[in-house]
């Protein structure tokens, strides 16, 4: 096909159907529009992990984000758990993972890292039509950790070029 324009709803007759725009045109289409990243605008731009020493959680206020195209909300906070301490530490990541495959989504999830007594933070998986990883966050769980502190919650997002204002 040498050209194509979406999205648009098709009309058949007297019927209005949907167009046939897959999730990856859609997704092509807006990342020419906005950044993958942390929508910046008046909510300071969210989805900041912390922690406050009530156990084993990490915690992702509401905000907004796109990611290769898409777009994410959350308007409450979103409670993590974090596997218990083992007996070296190990650093886990508080990512915005999205899924084709069935999926289809967005979700927040803890990508736990490797215990080791030099811990490093897994590399995030970002390809074109599988699985995509944001980083937003890295939690350094130490050895036996039995709660999670603030000072071990650090910020690693990245914002994206969409007015959120």
């Amino acid at each position: 096909m040498a050209e194509r324009s979406f999205p648009f709803v098709r009309n058949a007759g007297t019927t209005t159907v949907p167009g046939t725009t897959s999730d990856a045109e859609y997704s092509e289409m807006f990342r020419l529009l906005a950044s993958t990243g942390v929508i910046y605008g008046t909510d300071g731009g969210g989805l900041k992990p912390f922690a406050n020493s009530s156990g084993l959680n990490v915690f992702v206020p509401a905000g907004r984000a796109f990611v290769r195209g898409h777009y994410y909300k959350s308007d409450a906070v979103v409670t993590l758990p974090i596997s218990a301490g083992e007996s070296l530490g190990r650093i886990d990541s508080v990512i915005l993972r999205m899924e084709y495959a069935g999926v289809n989504d967005i979700h927040l999830v803890i990508l736990k890292g490797e215990p080791s007594a030099n811990p490093v933070r897994k590399a995030v998986t970002q390809t074109e039509t599988g699985v995509y990883e944001l980083l937003l966050g890295t939690v350094t769980a130490a050895i036996n950790a039995v709660t999670i502190t603030s000072t071990v919650v650090a910020d690693a997002r990245t914002f994206s070029n969409a007015n959120g204002s």
